[in-house]
C-alpha cells in the first residue's frame, strides 16, 4: 500500500504546479490557433502525443525508482533514463540502423504536424523548402525524421507509430511497477513477458530494416549517405553485427530481470515440494529452468536468420563470391554469448556478472588497444588478448566476411583477426561448459 500511495501522490500531488503552469499556456495556445489558422486536428495530434510522452517519461521514472533498492540511486537513474530516452537515444539510434527508437520522443510528431506550417530560422523551415531566414528545413536535427515509418511493406505515420511504441512501453513499465508493488523482491518482469519483449523488439527491428535488407531503398542515412548501392558492403557486414550486439545487450538486461537468485530458487523448490512437484514451473519467477530460458536464444537466432536470409536474397552477399555460409561464425557467436550470459547470471548472480563485465569484457579490450598503440601495429598477441572479451570476439567475428575455408594471407590483418576469433570461440565454449557444470553442482547443493 505504501509504494502505491507514494506513486499516487507523485502523479497527482507533486505535478500540481506543473498542471497550473500548463493551464497558463492555454490562452496563448488559443490565440496562436486562431491567429495562425492552425487546424484543430494538428493541435489535437501534437497535444495527444505530448501527454502520452509525459505519461511515458513518468512511468519510466516510476519503474526505475521501484526497481532500485536505494532511493537516491533510483532518483538519479530515473532522471538520467528520461534524458537518455528523450535526447541521447534518438540521436544515436539512427546511426546504427535502429531508427524506430527515435520515436520515443515528441519531436517526430512535431516535425510531421507543426514544421510544415512554420517558416523560421535555419533548419526549421518546411522539409525540402527554404525557410524565411535560412536554408532548407531538412537540416533540423530533431525534426528531420518526420517521414513515414517503414514497417515491412507498409508505411506508418509518425503519429501512429509514436503512439503505438510509447503505449507498449507504458504498459511494460506499468507492469514492472505493479509487480514490485505486489511484492518488493518480485522480479520486475515475468519470464513469458520478457520473452515477448525480445520477440517484439526483433519484429520492430526487422520491420524497420525491411526496405534495406530486401534491397528496396535505405530508410535512414549511414554516414550521411542514403544511396543503398553505395553502401552494399557496409550493410552486408554492419547490419548483422549491429543486430547481434543489440540483441545480446537486450538479453543481458532481460536475464538480469528474470533469472532468480539462489535464495529465490530455494524458495521455489520448497514451494514446489509443498505442491507435490519436483521443481517450480518453468515460467515461474523462482524457476531456473534452462530449457525454457533457451527460448530466448532460439528467438534471437530465428530473428537473425530472417534478417540474413533476406539480405542473401537481395544480393548483398554477392561480393563474397556467393558463399552461402559467409557469416556462419556470427550466429554461432550469438548463440555462444547468449548461453554464456544466461549461465553467468545463473551461477554468479547480478553483482558477479557486473564484476565479470568490468574485468573480462572491457579490460582485455583496453589492454589490447594500449598494446597495439605502443607498437603501432596489430599482431596476433593483441587479437588473442582482446578475444578474452566476448564483446571483442563478437566484433571481430562480424568483421570477417569469410567462408568455411578462408583464403587469407598468413600475415594479413584478416588472418590475424581470424586467430583472435578462433581463440575467442574456444574460450567461450570452455566457459559455457564450465558454467554449465558449475550450475549443475550448485543446483544439487541448493536442492
Amino acid at each position: 500500500v505504501a509504494p502505491l500511495r507514494n506513486v499516487v501522490g507523485y502523479l497527482f500531488g507533486l505535478p500540481v504546479l506543473e498542471y497550473a503552469m500548463f493551464a497558463l499556456t492555454l490562452p496563448h495556445l488559443a490565440f496562436v490557433v486562431v491567429k495562425g489558422n492552425i487546424p484543430l486536428t494538428t493541435v489535437f495530434s501534437v497535444y495527444l502525443v505530448f501527454f502520452v510522452c509525459a505519461i511515458f517519461y513518468h512511468m519510466t521514472a516510476i519503474a526505475v525508482g521501484m526497481v532500485m533498492k536505494r532511493w537516491i540511486w533510483g532518483y538519479l537513474l530515473s532522471i538520467f533514463s528520461v534524458a537518455f530516452l528523450n535526447l541521447i537515444l534518438p540521436a544515436l539510434a539512427s546511426q546504427f540502423g535502429l531508427k524506430f527508437l527515435q520515436y520515443l520522443s515528441v519531436f517526430p510528431v512535431i516535425g510531421q504536424k507543426v514544421v510544415p506550417l512554420v517558416e523560421g530560422p535555419a533548419g526549421f523551415g518546411p522539409p525540402g523548402q527554404p525557410g524565411e531566414f535560412g536554408p532548407p528545413g531538412d537540416d533540423a536535427p530533431f525534426f528531420s525524421f518526420a517521414d513515414p515509418v517503414p514497417f515491412f511493406d507498409w508505411m506508418l505515420s509518425p503519429f501512429w507509430f509514436t503512439l503505438l511504441l510509447q503505449s507498449g512501453l507504458i504498459v511494460t513499465f506499468a507492469s514492472m511497477s505493479v509487480r514490485r508493488w505486489q511484492k518488493e523482491n518480485k522480479h520486475s518482469l515475468s519470464k513469458p513477458y520478457a520473452l515477448g519483449v525480445l520477440a517484439v523488439f526483433i519484429v520492430l527491428v526487422t520491420g524497420n530494416l525491411w526496405p534495406a535488407i530486401t534491397g528496396q531503398y535505405l530508410p535512414f542515412a549511414i554516414f550521411g549517405i542514403n544511396n543503398l548501392n553505395a553502401l552494399v558492403e557496409v550493410i552486408a557486414i554492419g547490419l548483422p553485427l549491429v543486430y547481434v550486439i543489440a540483441i545480446w545487450f537486450l538479453c543481458n538486461f532481460l536475464f538480469a530481470n528474470v533469472v532468480p537468485t539462489h535464495h529465490d530458487y530455494v524458495r521455489g523448490v520448497r514451494r514446489a515440494a509443498k505442491r507435490n512437484r519436483k521443481a517450480a514451473l518453468p515460467w515461474e519467477d523462482d524457476s531456473a529452468n534452462i530449457p525454457f530460458m533457451s527460448l530466448f536464444i532460439v528467438v534471437a537466432l530465428l530473428g537473425y536468420w530472417v534478417v540474413y536470409s533476406r539480405m542473401m536474397a537481395a544480393g548483398f552477399m554477392d561480393f563474397l563470391d556467393g558463399t552461402g555460409f559467409a557469416h556462419w561464425r556470427l550466429p554461432l557467436g550469438l548463440g555462444l554469448v547468449l548461453c554464456y550470459s544466461l549461465l553467468l547470471f545463473q551461477v554468479l548472480q547480478y553483482r558477479g556478472v557486473l564484476l565479470t563485465a568490468l574485468l573480462l569484457w572491457l579490460l582485455p579490450i583496453l589492454v589490447a588497444i594500449v598494446s597495439a598503440a605502443a607498437i603501432d601495429d596489430l599482431t596476433r598477441f593483441q587479437t588473442v588478448v582482446a578475444s578474452l572479451s566476448p564483446l571483442a570476439t563478437i566484433i571481430m567475428t562480424g568483421m570477417l566476411p569469410s567462408g568455411w575455408v578462408p583464403a587469407f594471407d598468413a600475415q594479413s590483418e584478416m588472418a590475424i583477426m581470424l586467430t583472435g576469433v578462433n581463440t575467442g570461440f574456444v574460450l567461450l565454449t570452455a566457459q559455457v561448459v564450465f558454467l554449465g557444470f558449475r550450475w549443475r553442482q550448485l543446483r544439487q547443493t541448493l536442492n
